[in-house]
């Protein structure tokens, strides 16, 4: 059994834009292949869960390139045959590898188990099977005119954080599509780009060095981490 802390401040090889290297898709957290064994006993220690090493295109920005669910994972196009294998070996969800007008799946979507806001540069068709893989209701948008919802909220099935200029419109919209209740924040010292700072699941948040004790007290509140 692993010890379990809820929030915990880490950084990656000195980088405290965490969310870019580690993505938690319901209970699976993934993590760059050779991470240095002080990360991954961070992660385990805040996720309750062994990390899944791994590598997207000989690259370690699984936070750009993965988004899901427990219906699935959106993976890139792009990602090596040994790759793949290996996260399927991996995964306990279903590996979706999609050849789509964008690749950053992480930036250009925002999902939970209830829904997804999917970037408009994403056309119509992309953006149905991208609801049908994942099994939510999903809309195509923006979020405080960033064409990149994944990049500026991070959402949970417990709750979600918010760049400030969000709009009181935008998070009533988001409640209804998410299912979950929205607060405005930021992280590594007043960062708008939550996703770069932020790693989340239902079970506990992973954030960078940097992020203030009032900027914590609000990510704990807003994904229900007390």
């Amino acid at each position: 059994m692993v010890s379990h802390l809820p929030v915990l401040k880490a950084k990656f090889q000195g980088n405290e834009n965490i969310g870019v290297f580690v993505k938690a898709v319901g209970d699976l957290v993934f993590i760059p292949k050779r991470s240095p064994p002080s990360f991954k006993e961070k992660v385990m220690e805040c996720f309750g869960s062994y990390p899944i090493e791994i590598q997207i295109y000989q690259s370690d920005l699984l936070g750009i390139f993965l988004a899901g669910n427990e219906s699935g994972l959106l993976v890139p196009h792009l990602i090596m045959p040994d790759e793949f294998e290996s996260l399927q070996r991996n995964s306990k969800i279903p590996l979706y590898p999609l050849d789509f007008t964008i690749n950053a799946f992480g930036n250009a979507i925002l999902v939970n188990d209830y829904g997804a806001l999917v970037s408009p540069w994403f056309n119509e068709e992309e953006t149905r099977k991208i609801g049908e893989l994942l099994k939510v209701k999903v809309k195509r948008g923006t979020i405080a005119g960033f064409p990149v919802p994944g990049s500026v909220a991070v959402v949970t099935n417990k709750g979600g954080i918010v760049t400030p200029q969000t709009s009181n419109e935008e998070i009533k919209a988001l409640r209804e599509l998410f299912e979950v209740d929205f607060l405005r924040g930021t992280v590594n010292r007043g960062i708008k780009y939550l996703k770069l700072g932020i790693v989340a699941n239902d079970k506990g948040a992973l954030v960078g060095e940097l992020t203030t004790p009032w900027e914590l007290e609000t990510i704990i509140e807003a994904f229900g981490l007390e």
